[in-house]
């Protein structure tokens, strides 16, 4: 039973179906409405529709993507169905942590606990982040960017009873060194710039990530 957080386009959705199968179990986990109605803002009406029938159309979405796909279902973050609870083998947040964190730290702090409470003893949360470096300010590193510092990823994970069991640093990149004028999306595959910013961004290449194991104790 796998849980992968803020699912969007489908990207890992289409690599982690196939390869539970059947037998398995699926669910996509994606933010509460109002945290997308604040990252969207004046774009919100034009996204408003796909969101908000998110979970119903996702489950079929996500079985299409394998001829034996495993059984699928989908949740809000903080909003876990209580039949979850403590059948969950992996959770994966992969570069989903900013948002929980930008608006109000503690919507992170919640979504660590619920992960803890979902899992089985010896269950694994999987973190991808883009990785803000410790000595930016704290305001421009509180996930608004884009980026959030490793100190405060391992105080919410670590907070919810999980021991870091693993850091990784194959998605580390030493060329992205932002500033507190910078964020992530200047970088690819976003890529939100022009002329010479846009070129100086494809050199430095995708964002500088954390990547960390923790695992729910027996």
């Amino acid at each position: 039973t796998v849980v992968e957080t803020l699912p969007g386009r489908g990207w890992y959705t289409r690599i982690l179906v196939p390869y539970i199968g059947a037998g398995g179990r699926f669910f996509g986990a994606n933010y509460e409405i109002g945290i997308f109605q604040r990252m969207f803002g004046d774009r919100w009406e034009s996204r408003r529709a796909g969101i908000e029938s998110w979970s119903q159309t996702f489950p079929a979405k996500a079985a299409s993507y394998s001829d034996s796909s495993p059984e699928t279902g989908a949740f809000t973050i903080g909003q876990a169905p209580a039949e979850l609870i403590g059948t969950v083998d992996r959770i994966l947040f992969i570069r989903s942590l900013h948002h929980l964190n930008r608006f109000d730290r503690s919507i992170l702090d919640k979504a660590a606990a619920e992960a803890f409470a979902l899992l089985k003893p010896d269950g694994i949360v999987g973190v991808v982040q883009h990785r803000a470096p410790e000595l930016n300010d704290e305001e421009w590193a509180n996930g608004s960017q884009g980026y959030l510092k490793q100190t405060r990823v391992l105080e919410a994970f670590k907070g919810a009873g999980f021991d870091l069991a693993a850091a990784s640093e194959i998605n580390a990149n030493p060329k992205d060194m932002p500033t507190e004028s910078d964020r992530v999306w200047r970088l690819p595959p976003s890529l939100r710039a022009e002329g010479e910013a846009r070129e100086a961004n494809l050199a430095i290449g995708e964002s500088d990530r954390m990547t960390l194991k923790f695992v729910k104790p027996n």
